[in-house]
């Protein structure tokens, strides 16, 4: 593996793993239909010093927060640290494209003579077993416990980002500046459950490094979902068209907020299923991950059930508004996928005048 060039930090890089110990790579492709711009970008840069745009935990500068406990009394508050005035262009830039706010962005000056960072179109994605040195174990080894689940998991992921960066072709002559190559994935362990399908559970470590410079960029996590995060954070700071306006950029992230989460109401107004697959994936974009179902109330019973059909059959607001197991498979499976908990409300005891139409 090819570990990335240019640490800009107090910490020694990580050595290159042996030869024999090779990653998994997956290669971008053009997408014929792009997806929905993620961003605004504003122009390129100019030069300027170095500038870090230091911790927060959302967007918008100047703005206060305050944590409450369960009672409604606030036990913390204070500003977030976006500063409404940045030296560094590259920063201003990235000031309009990131969202949330990461808790700490080190913006470097770009080089005067390629002030930007274009993307290969052959760019590549690295998943990388740890360096032996890192671990102080085997150099062939993946993380302790992690299977060939959750690297595929991984790898879909890489295929999605790769489709994002690379869908609208390049926007700069790729002599415009320093171009990316490849971008080395890193994950330090398993997140403990054996690598078997499931989703992120409340606690789960989602912190992640992302070093964005030619010729290889690098994303460190401590697990894939601290991956994922860090890959949509790569999408943003991406503009639009493949190219990255300034220096280097290295984005330390982690959630303030464990759980983070979407409510949708299909008892009251019924959903299909492209839709919430659709709204997964903008909570994946804001790095929402709980997707909370209030899947029945007084109004309708939409979930089938194959142990009480009736429920459904006669409590749905019609015929075919309805979810299938295969269904709520099909939005778990998506959901998991992106980093997103599907949490499913049932109603009871009361709010269950939909049941009584079955069982009066």
């Amino acid at each position: 593996a090819v570990a990335a060039a240019g640490h800009f930090d107090d910490r020694p890089a990580l050595p290159p793993a042996p030869q024999h110990a090779a990653p998994i790579t997956k290669a971008c492709g053009l997408l014929s239909h792009p997806p929905p711009l993620r961003g605004v970008d504003d122009g390129s840069p100019g030069p300027g010093t170095d500038t870090n745009l230091g911790g927060g935990g959302a967007s918008g500068s100047g703005s206060g927060w305050r944590d409450y406990d369960d009672d409604g009394v606030a036990r913390a508050s204070g500003q977030f640290a976006v500063p409404d005035v940045v030296t560094n262009a590259t920063a201003g830039v990235l000031k309009t494209l990131l969202w949330p706010w990461p808790q700490r962005v080190t913006a470097h000056a770009a080089d005067d003579a390629a002030p930007v960072m274009v993307l290969s179109p052959v760019l590549e994605f690295r998943l990388s077993p740890l360096a032996a040195a890192a671990v102080g174990g085997d150099a062939d080894a993946w993380p302790a416990g992690q299977s060939d689940a959750e690297r595929q998991r991984l790898l879909r992921a890489m295929g999605r980002t790769c489709g994002e960066l690379l869908a609208a072709g390049p926007e700069l002559p790729l002599d415009a500046g320093h171009m990316i190559h490849a971008v080395e994935v890193v994950v330090r362990r398993s997140d403990g459950r054996g690598g078997a399908p499931h989703a992120p559970q409340f606690g789960a470590n989602e912190s992640y490094t992302l070093t964005v410079q030619a010729p290889v960029s690098r994303l460190e996590a401590d697990t894939l979902w601290g991956a994922l995060r860090g890959m949509e954070t790569l999408t943003q700071v991406v503009s639009p068209r493949g190219a990255i306006y300034g220096g280097r950029i290295r984005i330390d992230d982690a959630p303030r907020f464990p759980w983070r989460g979407f409510m949708i109401d299909t008892a009251r107004h019924w959903l299909p299923v492209p839709t919430i697959l659709r709204a997964v994936d903008a909570m994946a974009a804001s790095k929402l991950n709980v997707l909370h179902w209030h899947i029945m109330d007084a109004q309708s019973f939409p979930l089938e059930l194959p142990s009480r059909p009736e429920l459904a059959q006669r409590g749905a607001f019609a015929s075919g508004q309805t979810y299938t197991a295969a269904d709520v498979a099909t939005i778990v499976a998506h959901a998991a996928d992106r980093g997103v908990r599907v949490v499913p409300e049932v109603d009871v005891p009361a709010h269950t005048a939909s049941w009584g139409l079955a069982f009066p």
